[in-house]
């Protein structure tokens, strides 16, 4: 039996060039990381988000994948990198979040705009991954660049 299909048509997604991109979360789980694994843990301790890149320019755009690490060793050192990464994320995305925490039921079809960058695998394949913005208090509370005389930036020293 034949079994009639567009064969012909078939394209493979594309990674886009670097960008700012309409962006729409198509599925958010959690789960556990390989170096985790490797450590022994079995409770997840992150959210895998598919993300679709929607622009009429590149119909055919791959869905790029990112990882947002949940804290779930009250002494781990890189807590706040975490809990930043989080806020970033839900902050882009327009994710509702209280003080204590988010829920990951609201991630599904959720909608933003952000930095989309190519990147490799380690196969040497182009992928798109996101550049998430630094959160706006973050940013205020950067120490500023001294001024000279003229009001022009200093450099800043290398150390």
């Amino acid at each position: 039996m034949f079994i009639e299909q567009a064969i012909a048509d078939a394209k493979e997604a594309v990674a886009v060039p670097e960008g700012e991109y309409d962006l729409r979360i198509l599925s958010a789980e959690t789960a556990l990381s390989k170096a985790a694994a490797d450590r022994g843990q079995t409770s997840d301790n992150m959210i895998h988000c598919t993300i679709a890149i929607e622009s009429d320019e590149f119909p055919n755009a791959a869905p790029l994948h990112h990882y947002i690490m949940l804290v779930t060793d009250p002494e781990d050192k890189w807590n706040n990198l975490h809990l930043v990464g989080q806020k970033r994320f839900l902050t882009v995305f327009g994710i509702p979040y209280e003080g204590n925490g988010f829920d990951i039921d609201d991630f599904a079809n959720a909608s933003g705009r952000c930095l989309v960058a190519v990147d490799q695998t380690n196969r040497g394949e182009d992928v798109n991954v996101l550049r998430l913005p630094r959160l706006k208090e973050e940013a205020a509370e950067q120490p500023q660049r001294s001024q000279n005389a003229r009001g022009a930036a200093k450099p800043m020293r290398r150390r």
